[in-house]
């Protein structure tokens, strides 16, 4: 019996953990991936318990067309990071951090980097 519920238990932490890598996956379906560098120009807002931040950056297409991006985080960001921003509708979906060599040439060549 202990058997069976150990394997019932494992199987529900594994399909927990693909459920959570499929929603991510859901969310940033057919969106935009746009490239952006932090800055320190941000506004807060508080939020019943906690603050958000609101940052208002240019990001890049992967064939350098620009785009205003309105990112909203739960904590602020570290400057001159870049970021890849899932778009869709017009909207932020979600975004991670990506190293300066991940960058598409053209976003490279609008940062500078070689």
């Amino acid at each position: 019996m202990k058997k069976i519920i150990g394997f019932i238990v494992a199987l529900l932490i594994i399909g927990g953990g693909f459920f959570a890598l499929r929603t991510n996956k859901i969310t940033t379906f057919g969106s935009t991936k746009y490239y952006v560098k932090t800055t320190d120009q941000y506004t807060t807002e508080h939020v019943v318990d906690f603050d958000r931040y609101r940052y208002k950056i240019n990001g890049y297409d992967k064939n350098g067309n620009e785009k205003l991006l309105e990112v909203t985080t739960n904590k602020v960001l570290k400057v001159d990071r870049y970021l890849k921003v899932y778009v869709k509708d017009n909207v932020v979906k979600s975004y991670e951090e990506v190293q300066k060599d991940d960058l598409p040439e053209k976003v490279k060549e609008i940062y500078k980097i070689k």
